[in-house]
C-alpha cells in the first residue's frame, strides 16, 4: 500500500444505479439483467463489516458510495451504525436524485449522514440530462440540493470534466455558487468503463484549464472550496493550491469482491514523460491516466 496516510474507508455498496452517465467508470456493471440485478450489491452485514474495519482503523470517516447508494433500502441502517459506531464524518457519494424527497433528506440527516457529495456536471436540464442520460435528472438534483441547504447541511459537489461541459464551466460554478454549495471538486474523466468506448469524451487538458481556472477564480472571490483531480500540476501554474491530490491522503476503496487503495491505483495506472524527472513537482505529482496518454499523449506535460 502507498505510504500515503489512510484517511477513509469508501464502502461501494452497489454497483446498481438510477442513472446511466455516458462517462460511468462502472461500465456495464451498472446495466445488468433483472436475473443478474443484484450484481455487485452487498449485503447489509458485508457494508456493516467495513464499518467495523474503518473504527479498527483508527479514521473519523466512513463513506458509502456506488452506483447510487441511496437506492438501497438499509441504507439509513448502515448510516446509523455508522453514527452508534462514533464515527465524525458519515458521507455518501450520490447523484443527488433521491433528495428531491424532504422527507428523505430528514431521514438520511437522522441517520448519521452529515456529509454530502452530489454530482452535478452542467447548469441546465438539458446538458445534464443528456450526460446523465435520465429524462428530469437535473430538476431532481437542483431541488434536492436545495432541500439540503434548507436543512443546513453540508454540500460538496463532483462534476466530470469531459468533453460536452469543460466550456461551460465557469457558468456552472456560478450557478453551484448561488446555491451556497460549501466545495466543488472538479474531476477530470477518468478513461475507464463507458468512457473507455467513447475517446470524444475526453478533451485535451490543455484546452480545460483556461475554463477550469477561471471557475477557480470565482470560488476564490466567493470563499467556495475548489480543487481538481487527475490533471498534472504542470498545467496549473499559479493554481497549484487546487491540486487536492498533494493533501488528499489515501482512500481504501472496498468493492463487493475488491480492495484498492487509491493512492496505489494512482502510482500503478498513472504515467509521466521523461521530462517529468527534471520538474519540481515530480516527487508530487502522478502525472496523467496511462489511458489518456494513449488517446493524446504525452506532449502537454512540460517541467517546472
Amino acid at each position: 500500500m502507498s505510504e500515503e496516510k489512510l484517511k477513509k474507508i469508501e464502502s461501494l455498496v452497489t454497483f446498481r444505479c438510477n442513472c446511466d452517465c455516458i462517462f460511468c467508470s462502472l461500465g456495464d456493471n451498472v446495466q445488468r439483467t433483472e436475473e443478474e440485478r443484484h450484481h455487485g450489491t452487498k449485503t447489509t452485514k458485508q457494508i456493516m463489516e467495513d464499518v467495523d474495519l474503518a473504527k479498527e482503523s483508527g479514521l473519523e470517516m466512513i463513506s458509502f458510495s456506488g452506483g447510487e447508494p441511496t437506492i438501497r433500502k438499509d441504507i439509513f441502517r448502515v448510516a446509523t451504525y455508522a453514527k452508534n459506531s462514533g464515527f465524525k464524518t458519515i458521507q455518501i457519494q450520490t447523484n443527488g436524485r433521491m433528495f428531491y424527497y424532504e422527507d428523505f433528506c430528514k431521514k438520511s440527516i437522522e441517520s448519521g449522514i452529515n456529509d454530502y457529495v452530489i454530482s452535478l456536471h452542467a447548469h441546465t436540464a438539458e446538458l445534464h440530462d443528456k450526460i446523465t442520460k435520465t429524462q428530469g435528472c437535473f430538476k431532481e438534483v437542483v431541488q434536492g440540493i436545495k432541500n439540503l441547504k434548507k436543512l443546513e447541511q453540508r454540500i460538496r459537489i463532483n462534476t466530470v470534466i469531459n468533453s460536452l461541459n469543460y466550456e461551460i464551466l465557469p457558468e456552472l460554478t456560478k450557478f453551484l455558487i448561488s446555491l451556497d454549495v460549501n466545495f466543488i471538486s472538479f474531476i477530470f474523466i477518468t478513461v475507464e468503463g463507458s468512457a473507455a468506448q467513447k475517446p470524444k469524451l475526453i478533451p485535451k487538458m490543455k484546452d480545460v484549464i483556461p475554463y477550469l481556472k477561471r471557475s477557480f477564480d470565482m470560488c476564490n472571490e466567493r470563499n467556495v472550496q475548489s480543487f481538481t483531480y487527475n490533471i498534472p500540476l504542470c498545467l496549473l501554474d499559479g493554481y497549484e493550491k487546487n491540486y487536492i491530490e498533494l493533501r488528499q491522503g489515501d482512500t481504501k476503496l472496498l468493492g463487493p469482491d475488491f480492495s484498492i487503495s487509491l493512492a496505489d491505483n494512482k502510482e500503478r495506472l498513472k504515467i509521466k514523460s521523461p521530462k517529468c524527472n527534471r520538474c519540481k513537482y515530480n516527487n508530487d505529482c502522478f502525472g496523467v491516466w496511462k489511458n489518456y496518454a494513449e488517446i493524446h499523449g504525452l506532449d502537454e506535460l512540460k517541467p517546472v
